[in-house]
C-alpha cells in the first residue's frame, strides 16, 4: 500500500542519514585521536574506551556504573550508543587530615553532611562558612606526603591543591618550592614523597567546591570538577594586555 511504501522510504532515509552521520563522527574522531596523540605524547588505540581509561588513570579517578543509553526511532530501526563508564572524582585525604570547620579544626572522617567548613571562591576571593552536601569514602589507593610549614598532608594523586600563578594542580604534579594557597597568604612546599595505599576521604562543599585542610589553612578544592577560572591569585583576576 501507498503507507507501508511511504514507512519503508522514510525508514531507508533514516538508516542512509545514521550512516552518512557515522561517517562524519569517524572522521572527527580520527582527526581528535590524532590531536590527543600529539598533545599528551601518550600512544593509544583510536577507541573511546582507552582513551577514556587513559584520562581517568591520570586524573586519579576510579570508575563508578553508568547504565548503556539505549534509544529507539519511531520506525522499527533501533540504535544503541555506549556511554563511556562514569568516571567521578575521588580524590581525597587520609583519615585524620583536619578540615577548618566553623566548630573549628575537625578530622575528615568526622565531618558530616550538614556541618559548615571554611571555604573561598576562588575568582571573587571570597571567604565563607559552606554546607558539606556529600562525604564519600575511597578504598584504598596510591597516596603521596606533601610537607608545609609544620606539617604533613597525605592525599591521592589527583587532589588539587591551589598553587600560586598556576592554579589549580594534581598531588602528583606538584613540585618542590611550588606555594601553595592558605587563608593567610602562600607556604611553599618543603618536600614530596610517595605515602604507599590508603583509605581516603573527601567533601562536596556547596557553591564553592573548596575546603582548607590543616593547622596552615591549606586551599584544596572538593570532590567536584574543577571549573575553569581566569585568577592566578584567588581573588585577583589576571591582568590583560
Amino acid at each position: 500500500t501507498t503507507e507501508a511504501l511511504s514507512t519503508i522510504r522514510e525508514a531507508a532515509s533514516i538508516e542512509q542519514q545514521v550512516w552518512r552521520q557515522n561517517l562524519t563522527n569517524e572522521a572527527r574522531n580520527e582527526r581528535i585521536y590524532a590531536v590527543l596523540g600529539a598533545t599528551t605524547g601518550t600512544d593509544l588505540p583510536a577507541e573511546p574506551e582507552a582513551w577514556w581509561t587513559w584520562w581517568r588513570e591520570y586524573n586519579d579517578q576510579y570508575e563508578v556504573d553508568r547504565p548503556t543509553e539505549v534509544r529507539y526511532a519511531s520506525t522499527t530501526s533501533r540504535y544503541s550508543f555506549d556511554v563511556p563508564g562514569g568516571g567521578r572524582r575521588h580524590e581525597c585525604f587520609v583519615a585524620g587530615t583536619l578540615v577548618r570547620t566553623q566548630a573549628g579544626l575537625r578530622p575528615i572522617e568526622q565531618i558530616a553532611v550538614g556541618d559548615r567548613v571554611l571555604a573561598q571562591d576562588v575568582e571573587t576571593g571570597e571567604l565563607a562558612y559552606k554546607l558539606v552536601r556529600g562525604t564519600t569514602v575511597r578504598p584504598p589507593t596510591a597516596m603521596r606526603q606533601i610537607s608545609i610549614g609544620s606539617e604533613s598532608f597525605i592525599s591521592t594523586m589527583g587532589h588539587l591543591y591551589w598553587v600560586e600563578d598556576k592554579g589549580w594542580r594534581m598531588a602528583r604534579n606538584l613540585e618542590v618550592g611550588d606555594r601553595l594557597h592558605t587563608v593567610a597568604g602562600m607556604l611553599s612546599i618543603e618536600a614530596l614523597e610517595d605515602a604507599g595505599d590508603a583509605t581516603a576521604y573527601n567533601l562536596i562543599v556547596d557553591d564553592f567546591d573548596t575546603y582548607f585542610v590543616g593547622k596552615n589553612s591549606i586551599l584544596v578544592h572538593d570532590n567536584q570538577d574543577r571549573q575553569p577560572v581566569q585568577v592566578r591569585t584567588p581573588g585577583l583576576p589576571i591582568k590583560r594586555g
